[in-house]
C-alpha cells in the first residue's frame, strides 16, 4: 500500500484499552494519551505508532464471504516482530494495560 506519511496525534482521553489506532479514512495515527507520560518509555510510543504504520501497509484479510477475516494476520506479525524493541514494548504494555 503506498500511503504518504500520516500524521500522529494524542488522543483527547487517557484510554488503556484502545491503545492506539490508525484512521485510513484521513491517514491518521491516534495514540492514546494514557502514553504521554514521563514514566513511559519512548520506545513504547514508537511501538505503538510502528504498529499502527502495519495496519497502512498491510491489507485485512477477508474469509470467503467477504467477512472481515483478520487484521494482524502472518505476514503483519512477522513485520511487526522487526520492531527493535519488541519484545521489551510488549513487556511494558502487558503490565500496564491489564489492570
Amino acid at each position: 500500500n503506498g500511503v504518504g506519511r500520516p500524521a500522529i496525534h494524542w488522543s483527547k482521553s487517557r484510554s488503556r484499552q484502545r491503545l492506539a489506532f490508525y484512521d485510513s479514512a484521513f491517514n491518521d495515527i491516534v495514540v492514546s494519551r494514557a502514553f504521554d507520560s514521563p514514566r513511559v518509555p519512548e520506545y513504547v510510543v514508537e511501538y505503538l505508532v510502528f504498529h499502527e504504520l502495519l495496519h497502512a501497509k498491510h491489507d485485512v484479510e477477508f474469509n470467503d464471504a467477504g467477512r472481515r477475516k483478520r487484521v494482524h494476520h502472518a505476514g503483519f506479525k512477522r513485520d511487526e516482530r522487526r520492531f527493535a524493541l519488541y519484545r521489551e514494548a510488549n513487556s511494558f504494555l502487558d503490565g500496564k494495560t491489564r489492570n
